[in-house]
């Protein structure tokens, strides 16, 4: 994997986190400006083929956690990283309030939801500490909450 998202994209520096999600491989990567790049593969009789990258977030920010949608015709993503080390949950509003999957991987905390349809908008996200005390919250809250 490493080595075609080297040759598909130029800025890759380091392979972070991997892992099997539905029919796909995600897998999160530094690139050489220390953004998050993500890359997509699916497993083929052939071998595991790169489908596509993504857009870059950022992996430092002094806000307490970083996030990007993702878009296509195959699925929809949210992504970023975990700043504030009390978060201990990222939970994604505007996706049924749908709990993200938090990872680490050479000191750097990423967070994920994957979905089969498009996002729903306004993108509303909200991240807690082990409490459930609010840490960081970002978009419509009212609207969600009106459903």
């Amino acid at each position: 994997m490493t080595k075609q998202l080297r040759a598909h994209d130029s800025n890759f520096s380091k392979l972070l986190y991997s892992q099997l999600v539905g029919d796909e491989i995600i897998s999160f990567y530094r690139t050489k400006r220390n953004k998050l790049g993500i890359g997509w593969f699916v497993d083929k009789e052939d071998g595991i083929k790169l489908i596509q990258t993504s857009g870059y977030d950022s992996i430092y920010s002094e806000d307490a956690l970083t996030w990007h949608g993702k878009e296509d015709n195959m699925f929809s993503m949210l992504y970023g990283t975990v700043q504030d080390s009390l978060i201990t949950q990222v939970i994604a509003v505007s996706e049924g309030y749908k709990a993200a999957t938090i990872v680490e991987s050479n000191g750097i905390r990423i967070w994920y939801v994957k979905q089969g349809a498009r996002l729903h908008l306004p993108i509303t996200i909200r991240a807690t500490d082990r409490n459930g005390d609010i840490i960081f919250e970002t978009g419509d809250f009212e609207h969600w909450e009106s459903d």
